[in-house]
């Protein structure tokens, strides 16, 4: 998990995806349907799926063993937290699924969230979806 050094030229970059993204709309509910997709794989029973929590979070899938969060691999940030938050609130292990359709595209995303995931036992899987 070496660090490369920074990019000096990385705002002119944040700019356009900022501009990207508030052009780009998701399906409606594109996650939950994945989720309910998938969910077999991680033994999610009956309600283990958008389950709310006593503060009106919702963790993605609930299982006896995992918090799972559910998450675009370029948000792998933003899951992180949710999962560690999902599993103290759950006393359930934190997991993470990150969504892909190009594994060597987003190869360092997943690499930067391999890394975390590793330092903080937070399982961590890819299901890549075409």
């Amino acid at each position: 998990c070496g660090f490369k050094g920074s990019n000096t030229n990385r705002h002119g970059g944040r700019l356009m995806l900022l501009l990207a993204c508030m052009f780009y709309v998701a399906p409606p509910h594109y996650e939950i349907e994945i989720v309910k997709r998938i969910s077999h794989k991680y033994d999610i029973p009956e309600g283990g799926i958008e389950h709310r929590l006593w503060d009106d979070t919702r963790v993605d899938m609930l299982s006896a063993e995992f918090a799972w969060e559910v998450d675009r691999v370029k948000s792998w940030q933003s899951a992180v937290g949710q999962s560690l938050y999902y599993s103290l609130v759950t006393n359930r292990k934190p997991g993470i699924v990150l969504l892909t359709s190009d594994t060597k595209k987003d190869a360092s995303h997943i690499h930067r969230c391999q890394c975390v995931c590793a330092k903080y036992g937070i399982r961590l899987e890819i299901e890549v979806i075409k």
